[in-house]
């Protein structure tokens, strides 16, 4: 039971990773478009923060949107089914980065 646990645990760790990821590139992108144009430079100061914290949030709740589905399937009751395909899945996702999980 102990390496369920301690691979739900890096399950979840990737999930933050990936979302982590995802959010930096994101960001670049939205940054490498940026153009605002107000009255004042504490208006633009203004809208590039909202806009920032708007993008934040949004990937918070999908991160934890994601967390939540995977407890639902592997946390909640014992599945190393469900779980061995979050893990399949993550280490795909994060192979498409340059990283994957190390397994022992």
């Amino acid at each position: 039971m102990t390496g369920y646990v301690l691979q739900h645990e890096q399950i979840h760790f990737a999930l933050t990773e990936l979302a982590a990821r995802k959010l930096t590139t994101d960001a670049q992108k939205w940054a490498s478009n940026l153009l605002v144009i107000r009255e004042t430079p504490q208006a633009v100061h203004s809208e590039v923060f909202q806009q920032i914290k708007d993008m934040i949030n949004s990937a918070m709740e999908a991160n934890q949107k994601r967390h939540e589905e995977f407890d639902k399937d592997a946390s909640l009751f014992y599945s190393p089914k469900w779980q061995a395909w979050w893990l399949e899945t993550v280490e795909e996702e994060l192979k498409q980065t340059g990283l994957g999980i190390n397994r022992r």
